[in-house]
């Protein structure tokens, strides 16, 4: 005699679950990883292009001749000041940073020569945040690499 036929049982079982719990939860944290290293250094990337933007301004100022004087940049720990005329200068306009991130050398100073944008010595600005660096360099022609 046969006996009663058995119920298919449906559903997934305990090891099953738990196994894509624990992927889900692994492919999370390495997202979450990624995600928080690229904010960090987004940080910086925008502290670094404020930078430069505000050194492009001064020196295509100066190439210009407005004002028939020298424009500079002053980065200073929690701002950015950009001026006409020898330091401390005229005109001045001060934008705030982000002053979790430091800068080397402190309080540098940037000054562009009228019509040809030339500075003195050669300087190198290295942003730091976390051990994570962005070096911007002007050379003594006034460019600027970064």
């Amino acid at each position: 005699m046969r006996g009663l036929p058995r119920a298919r049982s449906s559903g997934f079982t305990l090891i099953e679950t738990l196994t894509v719990i624990g992927l889900f939860l692994l492919l999370l944290s390495a997202g979450l990883v990624i995600g928080l290293d690229a904010i960090s250094r987004s940080a910086l990337i925008n502290e670094r292009d404020l930078v430069v933007l505000m050194l492009t301004g001064a020196r295509t100022r100066a190439l210009a001749n407005v004002n028939e004087t020298s424009h500079g940049v002053r980065i200073e720990a929690d701002q950015v000041i950009v001026f006409e005329g020898a330091p401390p200068g005229t005109n001045a306009r001060t934008i705030e940073r982000n002053s979790a991130i430091k800068v080397s050398p402190p309080d540098v100073e940037i000054v562009f020569e009228p019509l040809t944008a030339k500075v003195g010595p050669s300087n190198s600005i290295i942003l730091s945040e976390n051990g994570k660096e962005a070096i911007i360099e002007i050379n003594t022609e006034g460019r600027i690499e970064w």
